[in-house]
């Protein structure tokens, strides 16, 4: 019988609540310090960090989990049999993998994962082990295979300001100034090759709207490798208005899966999805024998992209008839009873 895995991280993830749960990620919070007062990440919101620097000009320090936090925090599962994933952090921007590394060295069956990357850029890669743990991996096989995805984790985010980043050190008050002067919006990339180093791309000029606009069109225009299951838009404050234009940006330049998708789908139906219909590059595969009928039967099915249907020779119910339970999932809706689904 496999041994059971635990799936944990630390707290820059990003995770929304209700990923959480789902994945069933165990989450450990790093240190926030804030005018002589020690927080644990997710105890104080953004607002109230914007807030302490534009009232009292106070910035947040932060600080790593320690090696001795990570031992006592991963002994009660190893104690009791379990294996233990961890995603760390990117190594070049906290030394909290390192010290995950010291601790499982001490405890064994912990397997530390260096993201290479931060926030949502980490989340991916946590999901994508949650996934492998379903799959029955064990905790060996699941660090490795994450690993070897760090490549295609891509994060990045376009700045408003350089205020803070001049308040933090991080650029003169000249570049700041110029930056303001001619509107400014610097894209800060961050590089898995390096495990998580950030530093400066493309340079929008104008309003935020429009840089927003541009630089999610740099990012996903004309590129054949994306995985199109999931793509996150993250933001630290950012208004609805803007929140939607983003989304509607990234629906207009790729396909990624409606909202209504693979993630409503009993884990059952989205696993036949991606075993037997679609490839890597989520792509129907004619290498596929059900990828295959779908070329075969000639058929154009929903697309929320579009939300038109055209069919061939066969039609959408003999489709449904020959292979009931094929789905890329936006374009199976039609298709599948209602109790496939859950909210």
């Amino acid at each position: 019988m496999p041994q059971k895995v635990i799936l944990s991280a630390d707290s820059t993830c990003d995770l929304s609540a209700a990923l959480i749960e789902r994945y069933q990620v165990h989450m450990y919070p790093l240190h926030i310090l804030l005018e002589g007062r020690q927080y644990a990440d997710g105890e104080i919101s953004p607002d109230a960090l914007y807030e302490a620097w534009w009232q009292r000009k106070q910035l947040p320090k932060t600080s790593a989990i320690t090696p001795g936090e990570y031992v006592e925090y991963f002994r009660q599962w190893v104690e009791d049999g379990y294996q233990v994933v961890h995603i760390n952090l990117g190594s070049n921007l906290s030394s909290a993998y390192q010290n995950c590394c010291i601790a499982a060295e001490e405890l064994g069956n912990v397997y530390p994962v260096d993201s290479c990357n931060l926030s949502t850029g980490m989340g991916l890669l946590v999901i994508e082990a949650a996934e492998r743990i379903a799959q029955g991996m064990d905790g060996r096989q699941v660090q490795q295979e994450v690993n070897a995805l760090r490549p295609y984790a891509h994060a990045s985010f376009v700045l408003d300001t350089l205020e803070f980043l001049h308040a933090g050190g991080r650029c003169s008050a000249v570049a700041m100034l110029g930056a303001n002067l001619l509107k400014l919006k610097p894209c800060i990339m961050v590089d898995p090759a390096h495990n998580g180093a950030m530093g400066v791309g493309k340079k929008y000029r104008g309003t935020l709207d429009k840089a927003l606009v541009q630089y999610t069109t740099d990012q996903l225009a004309g590129r054949k490798d994306l995985k199109l299951d999931r793509v996150f838009i993250t933001h630290s404050g950012m208004s609805p208005e803007r929140i939607e234009m983003v989304k509607k940006t990234v629906e207009k330049l790729a396909g990624f899966y409606h909202p209504r998708g693979l993630h409503h789908l009993r884990p059952l139906w989205a696993e036949y999805a991606r075993r037997f219909v679609y490839d890597q590059s989520g792509r129907i595969s004619r290498a596929s024998p059900w990828g295959k009928a779908l070329f075969e039967a000639e058929v154009w099915m929903y697309h929320a992209g579009t939300g038109r249907c055209k069919a061939g020779r066969t039609s959408l119910v003999g489709v449904k008839n020959k292979i009931p339970f094929l789905c890329r999932p936006e374009e199976i809706l039609p298709f599948l009873p209602a109790d496939c689904f859950f909210i």
